[in-house]
């Protein structure tokens, strides 16, 4: 995926890969939405963006502002899996989220999976991006 693609139905914003400079925004909007998102060790971002492990973390950038981020893993069998979609309140509804999704989907051409409790209010969100809820 290229640096500066251009995220689909945002003006001005664009999908990258995160950078370390990107961890304390990363930390701090993980904390905000712990208890949507659940909680991953600040470590294993750490290492992803390092490359020692096999996922991706992608930021929204907007105005040189961060809005959101993505952490997907990929696994040995062809599939991606979505761990992580958080996007700041203020920034919401605004198509941000769906590009994220869109540039792992692009990363990646595997099967996409994600888990999300049924009481959030973002099973929309997934549903209207073609997942279809399972067990």
């Amino acid at each position: 995926m290229d640096k500066g693609m251009r995220a689909v139905g945002a003006v001005g914003g664009r999908v990258r890969r995160a950078t370390l400079g990107d961890i304390k925004y990363i930390d701090s909007l993980r904390k905000k939405e712990g208890e949507a998102i659940g909680f991953i060790p600040l470590q294993r971002y750490e290492m992803e963006i390092n490359g020692d492990r096999h996922g991706s973390i992608l930021v929204y950038e907007e105005n040189l502002d961060l809005v959101g981020f993505v952490y997907a893993t990929h696994n040995r069998a062809g599939v991606t899996h979505i761990q992580q979609v958080a996007i700041q309140e203020d920034a919401r509804r605004m198509e941000r989220a769906s590009a994220l999704v869109l540039a792992v989907r692009k990363e990646r051409d595997w099967l996409l999976s994600c888990r999300c409790a049924a009481d959030l209010d973002s099973t929309h969100f997934w549903e209207a991006l073609g997942f279809q809820p399972s067990g």
